[in-house]
């Protein structure tokens, strides 16, 4: 990955991506030409292939991930279980001081 590290810079200074208003879409071409001819920075069509690909890669997560119970990419089965039954434990601790008061009753007299 080090030798095309610089990918990504070019790729963040160009805008990973770009909500039209209806969502997250990948750049346009248009939009890296804007950017080759504002920024005078040459790049071969391999890299901005390369580049397309990342933005439609990003834009595409953006919108799977975008569920709020869709499963985070970066953690596997395993991970996601002791996760979940770590909050089980916390949410039934609250369940259990809800129930039989917390000591911290504010409603009084």
């Amino acid at each position: 990955m080090e030798p095309f590290s610089y990918l990504i810079d070019l790729l963040s200074r160009l805008g990973v991506a770009i909500n039209n208003g209806s969502g997250v879409q990948a750049i346009t071409w248009q939009e890296m030409d804007a950017f080759v001819q504002r920024t005078r920075i040459p790049i071969t069509s391999w890299e901005a292939e390369t580049l397309k690909r990342l933005s439609a890669v990003y834009a595409g997560s953006v919108v799977k991930y975008d569920n709020q119970d869709a499963p985070a990419p970066y953690r596997n089965a395993e991970e996601t279980k002791r996760i979940a039954t770590s909050m089980k434990s916390v949410l039934r601790q609250v369940v259990i001081k809800d129930k039989h008061g917390s000591g911290h009753d504010t409603n009084q007299g």
